[in-house]
């Protein structure tokens, strides 16, 4: 059974994600217009689908593929870190491609957290938290405006956050096996 806690962390992420899809969309459909925009528009919302798909009736299979798809908002933010004004520049004619890349990871881990909450809620903390912060470490003394940039970023925080309680509370990732934590792996190292 899905706790009120876990539900709310994936309400705050489905609310949050339909929107900025919405906008992204629309954006999408405004600017470019025609192929072009139909060709931006799937190449997020395709992988979005699969990743949602994957994470919700397949989370065995699904966390592992969303662990490494959470590897591409953290190789942008890396870039980020090593040349902040050049990729910046580039967001700036094509769009926000660091929020698309933790939005898109985010939906599907918050799909796959109905089912293990503590994982998922702790891989979207990582895929929102860490870019944001290389960003702004990469910033240097502009850091103020990666990190401005990086309060839209709230609700994905939160709802990982509510994630990782939701998981902590139960005690279990699945309904059969435990959620490893410190203690459970100092009992099996030292033979209990």
């Amino acid at each position: 059974m899905v706790s009120r806690t876990t539900w709310a962390g994936f309400s705050i992420m489905a609310a949050f994600g339909g929107f900025v899809v919405l906008m992204l969309a629309g954006e999408s459909i405004l600017d470019p217009g025609g192929w072009r925009s139909a060709g931006l528009i799937g190449s997020w919302l395709v992988p979005l689908i699969v990743l949602c798909l994957l994470g919700y009736y397949r989370p065995e299979i699904g966390l592992p593929v969303l662990a490494v798809a959470a590897l591409a908002p953290v190789a942008f933010g890396v870039l980020l870190l090593l040349d902040y004004d050049r990729w910046r520049e580039f967001e700036d004619s094509v769009g926000p491609v660091s929020l698309v890349l933790s939005l898109v990871v985010d939906i599907g881990l918050a799909c796959a957290g109905l089912h293990r909450p503590w994982a998922a809620g702790w891989l979207m903390l990582a895929v929102t938290i860490v870019p944001l912060m290389l960003a702004v470490i990469g910033a240097g003394e502009d850091w103020r405006r990666a990190l401005t940039i990086g309060v839209a970023l709230l609700p994905m925080v939160l709802s990982g956050a509510l994630f990782v309680v939701a998981g902590r509370r139960r005690g279990t990732d699945t309904a059969g096996s435990p959620a490893i934590g410190v203690d459970r792996l100092a009992d099996r190292a030292g033979g209990r």
